[in-house]
């Protein structure tokens, strides 16, 4: 359970970000690496960011039904 919400804030703020930032990653990854192998990289921002935005969901429904 949430103790503070703006705790939650500060959660979503930094792991909304992250995949964005992993992609970025992945980009420069797959220009190096330039193998069809590479496009796997893709699946780690991806799944990130969906399990990441459907905790936020969760913690904001959390707080707003408190």
């Amino acid at each position: 359970m949430i103790s503070r919400p703006e705790t939650a804030t500060l959660w979503g703020i930094i792991h909304v970000s992250m995949p964005f930032l992993l992609f970025f990653l992945a980009e420069l990854l797959v220009r190096k690496l330039k193998t069809k192998e590479a496009v796997y990289l893709y699946l780690a921002p991806v799944t990130y960011a969906i399990l990441t935005w459907a905790a936020v969901i969760n913690n904001l429904f959390i707080i707003i039904h408190r």
